[in-house]
């Protein structure tokens, strides 16, 4: 029997068709979503305002309910959208015979620019080649949805044939890797094969979800969510527009957006603190909550929080009044501090309307300077009205 708190992490999600189109390490599993659903007696609409790759959004769909997506990075927009259509045979037998085309396309290579360095030297010269002239034929093709497929293709093969590895919040090049790497344009149209064929082994059950960018603080939905199930970025240093910057920047081609990108992001990493804004809401817990006292010497810690409020107030306005919310959150290790932001989240919530309890708890040993601090939790909290 497989545990919840096994599913907190994208593991089990590697090995599932159309949920495996590209690796999202921070992402949950698709098991978390059905246990969750699994206790309503009727379909109706999930909400994930932090929709990542789209593992509640499909995983939804298939259970015969309707979603809603946002996300801030245009990546998990284009993920999730790829992975929840409905498919056609004729639009699949295209895409197979444009990728044909686009590996062969050799009349111009996309721009393709990072901000942290040059991405040539990621690749070995004939992969970075392959992937610059692959974006640019896939940019010449006329259906946007097939653009889509085949972008998603493109970047989700990035790790397997780069020197970078993602260790923790950083990229690294890795010389060891030199000299393994497959041909990209080999195992692009390779991943384009097993995309089609997955979509035709899982099929079009289901509504499409309706997904696009958004800020999971300022969205009001048209229609009120039955079920908000998401989890939201981890108080833990990681600028995750750096960490998938890659892939980023070969999607947009545009350092700008990324850049943007990051500006508007809950506050999880380490900021300029003159930019912060703390909600009255937060201001009443410091002066209430003198147990978490040490928690809030941090600026970082207290925009993390003032963030999560105007989460919670937002969703509060999206969430039926008989609705339920399902988070996966992890507590935060900062400066040899734990912070047990599960804690915190309940008593935020709670000043905002809501009710919750932590129900399954994932813990781990943290250390510092080889000395062991305490444990950190991975938890589900479930809040209702």
């Amino acid at each position: 029997m497989v545990r919840l708190k096994d599913a907190f992490t994208f593991e089990m999600a590697k090995r599932l068709p159309r949920f495996n189109w590209i690796y999202y390490k921070e992402g949950f599993s698709p098991h978390l979503v059905n246990v969750i659903l699994a206790k309503f007696d009727h379909v109706g609409l999930v909400y994930d305002p932090f929709c990542g790759v789209g593992t509640s959004l499909l995983a939804a769909k298939i259970k015969g309910w309707d979603g809603i997506g946002i996300d801030i990075s245009p990546l998990s927009i284009l993920s999730t959208l790829v992975k929840t259509r409905n498919y056609s045979e004729n639009f699949l037998r295209e895409v197979l015979e444009r990728a044909k085309e686009v590996v062969k396309y050799k009349e111009e290579m996309a721009k393709w620019e990072f901000e942290l360095f040059p991405p040539s030297r990621a690749f070995p010269k004939r992969n970075f080649l392959d992937i610059c002239y692959i974006r640019k034929g896939i940019e010449e093709l006329s259906s946007g949805n097939i653009k889509d497929f085949l972008l998603l293709a493109l970047i989700s093969i990035l790790p397997q044939c780069s020197w970078i590895v993602k260790d923790g919040g950083v990229l690294k090049l890795m010389p060891s890797k030199k000299g393994s790497l497959p041909r990209a344009k080999y195992m692009f149209f390779r991943k384009v094969k097993r995309m089609v064929n997955e979509a035709v082994e899982i099929g079009n059950e289901g509504n499409e979800p309706k997904v696009f960018l958004g800020d999971a603080r300022q969205v009001v939905l048209k229609r009120k969510a039955d079920v908000i199930i998401t989890s939201p970025p981890y108080l833990n240093n990681v600028d995750y527009s750096k960490v998938y910057g890659l892939e980023l920047s070969l999607l947009t081609l545009d350092i700008k957006s990324t850049k943007e990108m990051r500006k508007n992001a809950i506050s999880s990493f380490i900021f300029d603190k003159s930019q912060m804004e703390v909600r009255p809401i937060l201001r009443d817990l410091i002066l209430e909550e003198k147990m978490f006292k040490s928690a809030f010497k941090y600026p970082i810690v207290i925009s993390y929080l003032s963030d999560m409020a105007k989460v919670f107030e937002r969703a509060k306005e999206n969430l039926k009044d008989d609705g339920e919310m399902f988070f996966v959150v992890g507590d935060a290790f900062i400066f040899s501090s734990i912070i047990p932001i599960a804690d915190l989240l309940l008593k935020i919530a709670k000043k905002i309307g809501f009710e919750g309890e932590i129900v399954e708890t994932k813990w781990r040993t943290v250390s510092f300077n080889r000395r062991i601090v305490g444990k950190c939790g991975e938890h589900l909290i479930h809040f209702c009205r």
